[in-house]
């Protein structure tokens, strides 16, 4: 009996009509087209890519019993074929398969799926090989098997995947052009090699992924970055249902990133939560703004976005990819410059989350001293930051001054600052900053003036601006306009 132009079964069946009713049916010869198996699917999931073309033929028998009914015996099997897929320079060579039931499992043997080098090059000339020595086929560097198995009496089954892409991005257009796009809001290019298992257990009603992927000489760009991340050598791995990624060497926003970011349980509001133990060893604020200013946004942003965020949005922004983030962890670095001011074996530990950035508890060593602060910030409607730090032995001769300033005084200051600031860029961030502190200072001394000397008396005087020093203290009150004022104590006995 032919379904179609290509396909054809043969078999019989019988029902009887008892209390129960039961069905046999026997499909004695089945000879079917992948075309007409890819139309059968394109008819249950309307994103699959019209464009796709699938060039393989399966034979097989099978037997059908009971009610609902139920595979009792089955064998099938093809010597291989192609599928093309729009967007692809290159076709997909299907392998050998052989599947049917055994005993209480069906079993599908795992199946290779190569890449299949194109016989003309881009001027449509035919390929030509100008040395006789003996080359490794190209669809070794691009293959996977996948297998499949399910056992009927637990209802529980998986499906497995073990290969190797020499280019990701190729892997990325075949899930897509089969309606299953993994990439929401990023972009990954170059080599990539990985065992996965998707399992399943529909008594428990679970499912999952387990398994890594590894990527070497990667390039991934995300949605809200306006540069690629370097991904020297990295793994995402699948575990206990949640998603881990450990960075072994990724080069970003000027600096050399290692650590862990996993997926620790799902939101109140649907979205993931992420904890995160990051090392970085040098980062530098202006860096910082290239990588996220708006101002140094590329145009393929605007490519991502509508991915990212499901395709319905029109001109997403790219703060929309913020608000998504739920994150919370450790960071350190291992030196971070801000406006010329080095901050060495710094450690932070914060969250973000709905456009809101908080650092709890951050530490660093600061001019001979130490540095503490905390940091709130919110992104939206208008970026604002409040920064309040504490300093404890800060050598002034470390601090960076105009001139030659630092050559002109010593002494160690200790106190608190609170920073204000709005906007976007940093001579925006600099205009609005506003704020106040209280900083002592300790063995103060300017060149051909002795601080403490002067001060014998103990009482509380304001600093004379006379000369070279005049000039320096008059740089502190501009450089640190929060203050109300600058004066000096001789220290108590």
């Amino acid at each position: 009996m032919p379904f179609s132009s290509k396909s054809n079964l043969r078999g019989s069946a019988r029902f009887a009509a008892y209390a129960t009713p039961a069905w046999e049916i026997r499909l004695d010869s089945a000879g079917i087209q992948a075309a007409d198996l890819l139309a059968w699917y394109r008819a249950f999931d309307p994103h699959v890519n019209n464009g796709i073309v699938a060039e393989q033929y399966f034979t097989g028998a099978a037997v059908l019993r009971g009610w609902p009914l139920e595979i009792g015996e089955a064998a099938f099997s093809s010597a291989g074929g192609e599928v093309r897929i729009p967007g692809l320079d290159a076709s997909l060579r299907i392998g050998a398969v052989q599947g049917g039931r055994q005993r209480t499992s069906l079993i599908i043997a795992p199946v290779r799926v190569s890449y299949v080098a194109s016989e003309h090059g881009a001027s449509g000339a035919p390929a030509i090989e100008t040395t006789t020595k003996r080359r490794v086929p190209a669809d070794n560097k691009s293959a996977v098997s996948i297998g499949l198995t399910h056992d009927f009496s637990k209802r529980a089954g998986s499906l497995s995947i073990d290969g190797r892409a020499e280019t990701v991005e190729d892997a990325l257009k075949v899930m897509s052009g089969l309606g299953r796009p993994m990439n929401h809001g990023w972009e990954l290019t170059g080599p990539a090699s990985g065992i996965l298992n998707y399992q399943w257990d529909n008594a428990a009603a679970t499912k999952a992924w387990i398994g890594h992927v590894d990527v070497n000489k990667g390039r991934l760009q995300v949605a809200g970055l306006n540069q690629p991340l370097q991904v020297s050598k990295g793994r995402l791995e699948w575990k206990d249902g949640f998603r881990i990624a450990s960075l072994t060497d990724v080069e970003g926003f000027g600096a050399t990133w290692s650590g862990q970011v996993a997926e620790a349980a799902v939101a109140d509001d649907g979205t993931a939560k992420w904890n995160f133990q990051l090392h970085a060893n040098h980062l530098d604020a202006a860096d910082l703004d290239r990588w996220m200013g708006p101002r140094a946004r590329p145009g393929w942003l605007q490519r991502l976005l509508p991915s990212l965020l499901g395709g319905g949005t029109t001109n997403p922004a790219a703060s929309e990819l913020l608000q998504r983030v739920n994150a919370e962890g450790d960071l350190s670095v291992d030196e971070f410059t801000v406006e010329g001011i080095k901050l060495e074996q710094m450690r932070a530990s914060g969250t973000l989350h709905d456009l809101h950035l908080e650092l709890r508890q951050t530490e660093a060593r600061c001019a001979g001293g130490v540095l503490r602060a905390r940091l709130r910030a919110a992104f939206l409607p208008r970026p604002s930051y409040d920064v309040t730090a504490e300093l404890e032995r800060v050598d002034l001769r470390q601090v960076p001054t105009p001139g030659n300033l630092t050559e002109r005084f010593t002494g160690l200051a200790s106190g608190i600052v609170h920073l204000t600031t709005q906007g976007v860029g940093r001579e925006e961030l600099l205009q609005r900053l506003a704020g106040k502190g209280d900083l002592k200072l300790r063995d103060v001394q300017f060149r051909g003036w002795d601080v403490n000397a002067s001060m014998a008396e103990g009482r509380r005087t304001k600093a004379r601006l006379v000369g070279p020093p005049g000039r320096a203290l008059f740089w502190c009150v501009i450089k640190a306009s929060f203050f109300r004022g600058c004066g000096w104590m001789a220290p108590q006995k």
